[in-house]
């Protein structure tokens, strides 16, 4: 299964996605990538998950299937949201999109993409 074929056709969800990428914490590796998005624009998103997610103060959020952790950072321009994998904190979701949509919309959007995410690939051959 190619990784960047996987992200790419989960993060079509998303309202307003200019770029995503999925990485590996906290090294920030980066696994798979939207199509079109270049390794310099991913690069200042990744390292802002790699910080803020291995941040030992982490607020985690409640949900049906446990605790979870998301970060939303809101610029002029765009929005920047990090969704933590479900089945293991190491990994991350990076995605970000225009401001146009609805901030809840775009939340709502990028927990159902991490997840598709984690059902489509194979994620037990990196040990995760």
């Amino acid at each position: 299964m190619n990784i960047d074929a996987a992200v790419g056709r989960a993060c079509e969800r998303v309202p307003g996605m200019l770029r995503g990428a999925l990485v590996l914490l906290p090294e920030g590796f980066l696994l798979g990538a939207t199509p079109g998005a270049h390794v310099l624009d991913l690069e200042p998103m990744i390292r802002s998950a790699a910080r803020c997610l291995t941040a030992p103060t982490l607020p985690a959020l409640r949900g049906r299937d446990g605790a979870f952790t998301e970060l939303v950072f809101v610029f002029h321009d765009h929005l920047f949201v990090i969704q933590v994998s479900r089945r293991d904190p190491r990994l991350a979701l990076v995605i970000a999109c225009t401001r146009e949509h609805n901030l809840a919309f775009v939340l709502g959007a990028t927990r159902l993409v991490i997840g598709s995410v984690e059902e489509e690939l194979d994620l037990g051959a990196w040990g995760l």
